[in-house]
């Protein structure tokens, strides 16, 4: 929906959650990690359809553009040790979402 309205997407992130109804390891369903595959494969789609869509092509050529990380820790517990978990998850967000800031600054931006 943001992309027909405009929007420029580089980067969707998934938070895994799970349910659980029956209390069943083998029936429960993992959210973020199903939501990150269908929009693989959608975008994938898309892009075979019409080609010439560079936001298509821009989120496919990227590995690092959708990212599925896992469950947060259960309320009270801090967030210090799920961030460090997945240190390298946000610094390859970072590095992409910087690298698509340069490519978009204007040249003058870039002198020193």
């Amino acid at each position: 929906a943001l992309w027909t309205r405009g929007y420029r997407i580089d980067a969707v992130v998934f938070i895994e959650g799970e349910s659980d109804a029956d209390n069943n390891e083998y029936d429960s369903i993992q959210f973020g990690k199903g939501n990150a595959e269908a929009l693989r494969e959608y975008m994938s789609m898309r892009h075979q359809i019409d080609p010439s869509k560079e936001v298509y092509d821009e989120l496919l050529r990227d590995d690092n553009a959708i990212v599925c990380l896992p469950p947060l820790p259960p309320m009270p517990i801090p967030l210090d040790e799920w961030y460090r978990s997945n240190e390298g998850s946000f610094l390859r967000l970072h590095q992409l979402l910087d690298k698509k800031w340069i490519e978009l600054a204007p040249e003058e931006e870039h002198k020193n």
